[in-house]
């Protein structure tokens, strides 16, 4: 498995544990995740994605540590999810 290989089961995993558990069950250990793979997306030259994965931190701190609205979380949730899915479909990865 390759970096970005990797990258994407990594994004896929945590997509599905944020399904399972809900936005209400996040936590602040979270942004440590989204960080490393937007590090790693970055690193790859996979804009698109390390711009999306800088948006859900900063939706995602910004719910969690000032009781922001979970909406815009939800928003960014969705278009990582997408990502994902048009990147295992299309077979970029």
């Amino acid at each position: 498995m390759n970096i970005a290989e990797r990258l994407l089961y990594d994004l896929n995993h945590w997509l599905q544990g944020v399904l399972i558990r809900g936005i209400a069950q996040l936590s602040v250990d979270e942004l440590s995740q989204l960080e490393s793979m937007e590090q790693i997306a970055s690193s790859l030259r996979m804009d698109t994605l390390a711009q999306l994965l800088q948006q859900q931190q900063q939706q995602l701190r910004n719910y969690l540590l000032h009781a922001g609205d979970q909406q815009p979380v939800v928003a960014v949730f969705f278009r990582l999810s997408a990502y994902a899915r048009m990147a295992e479909n299309t077979g970029i990865l």
